[in-house]
């Protein structure tokens, strides 16, 4: 089943402790830059899937991904 809304939250106890603050990194040393995808729905669920199995936000999934690439 594709899911055509995107719901997903943040997994509880993630970053506890850590306060929140604008343009002050708090996992890389560097303030991440917003990004525009484009995706079929397929991807979206597919992405979310993984992000939820690995517990982390589907951006820091693919921040990941960018990180190891050669």
């Amino acid at each position: 089943m594709i899911k055509t809304k995107i719901g997903y939250k943040m997994p509880k106890g993630y970053l506890k402790g850590k306060a929140r603050r604008r343009k002050v990194p708090i996992i890389h040393e560097e303030c991440k830059a917003k990004l525009n995808l484009t995706l079929t729905p397929t991807a979206i669920d597919k992405l979310t899937q993984a992000a939820k199995r690995a517990g982390i936000s589907r951006s820091e999934l693919i921040e990941d991904f960018a990180r190891s690439l050669c």
